[in-house]
């Protein structure tokens, strides 16, 4: 059976998650770092609250402090940082610290990532021997992702730029920016590394992926300035491929209008209309008695007429009340009857 504290602590801990939201919907703003709450457990690792007043230092990986604040009331704090690998120091009243060499790691170059830090009850062991994080040297690298277009050079923004280290595997990574203000230019981006060399590689939504073959060298101490340049992906070409189908036309009893037929894409406002042509295979029944055609049938068909300009073959009887012939009449293909020069009057 689950008791009223405990659900007393998850009610407290989801309003807590809540509150939290609201104060972070604006997150995303000019600057980089990263913020969040100080959470408190007992030594059952049970939650019992924000840690107020609660002490907060970040190092790079040098060992130089380069960040530092204090919880509020709410156990909230933030902290400017530029992306990059930082260890984290926590100190508060009635809870042991938190010195023990954890980190994180950054890659927006703009925006606060959201980074909630723990504290446990109780109270600092005096003998306990506090960890030896080794020291790194470390190097800045900055830059743009850019393409070009017919009005020049533009930023890409939110491009992820994949740093591998040397010949190992430690992939570092960065994000460019989007476009704030003047100051702040699409495309940009800024991360901390440790010195060596690396080998690069872009991806950004609708672009060819970058894979940079040259090495970038990272010194100690210095800003090494490196742009990507991005080529945008063409759409697919349409070859020989698209829709094929039969337009089925209920019988009406005459001939069908012109058809035409209407695609429209689900992705974009586009409507494309193709007009089908009459040459269409099929039978069509007409109507009995209809004037404007010759009927296949043994009784005579009132008000109808015909005249063609080609030839004709009757396998039966063909008959009229009068026959009327331009030039002669023949017999199984034998002249039998001509008149030459005018006639007045009946033969």
């Amino acid at each position: 059976m689950t008791s009223y504290h405990a659900i007393q602590r998850t009610f407290s801990a989801l309003a807590i998650s809540c509150a939290y939201l609201a104060l972070t919907a604006q997150a995303w703003a000019v600057g980089t770092g990263v913020h969040g709450r100080v959470l408190g457990h007992d030594e059952a690792g049970e939650f019992i609250g924000v840690v107020q007043g609660a002490s907060i230092s970040f190092e790079d990986l040098t060992g130089s402090k380069v960040g530092a604040t204090v919880a509020d009331s709410n156990g909230y704090y933030k902290v400017d940082l530029p992306a990059g690998a930082y260890v984290y120091k926590i100190k508060a009243a009635g809870f042991r610290s938190e010195e023990n060499g954890r980190g994180l790691q950054l890659a927006q170059s703009q925006g606060y990532a959201i980074f909630n830090l723990s504290l446990t009850k109780g109270k600092d062991d005096p003998n306990r021997a506090k960890p030896v994080i080794p020291k790194k040297q470390m190097g800045t690298l900055k830059g743009k992702v850019l393409e070009r277009t017919e009005s020049g050079l533009v930023g890409v923004p939110d491009a992820t730029i994949s740093l591998r280290y040397q010949d190992s595997k430690v992939v570092r990574t960065a994000i460019s920016q989007a476009a704030v203000d003047d100051s702040h230019s699409a495309g940009g981006y800024k991360t901390s590394l440790e010195i060596g060399k690396y080998y690069a590689g872009v991806v950004a939504s609708g672009f060819e992926s970058f894979t940079d073959l040259q090495p970038i060298e990272i010194k100690s101490g210095a800003e090494t300035d490196h742009d990507f340049l991005l080529t945008r992906r063409k759409p697919p070409v349409n070859n020989e491929q698209g829709i094929s189908g039969v337009v089925t036309i209920v019988d009406s009893g005459k001939t069908p209008p012109p058809i035409h037929v209407q695609i429209e894409s689900l992705s974009s406002a586009i409507a494309l209309i193709v007009d089908v042509p009459l040459a269409i295979n099929g039978t069509f029944n007409l109507p009995s008695g209809d004037a404007d055609y010759i009927q296949n049938r043994t009784t005579q068909q009132s008000s109808t007429n015909f005249n063609i300009s080609g030839n004709g073959t009757a396998g039966g009887t063909l008959r009229g009340d009068i026959l009327n012939a331009t030039t002669q009449l023949n017999i199984n293909g034998v002249r039998a009857f001509t008149i030459n020069g005018p006639v007045q009057g009946p033969i």
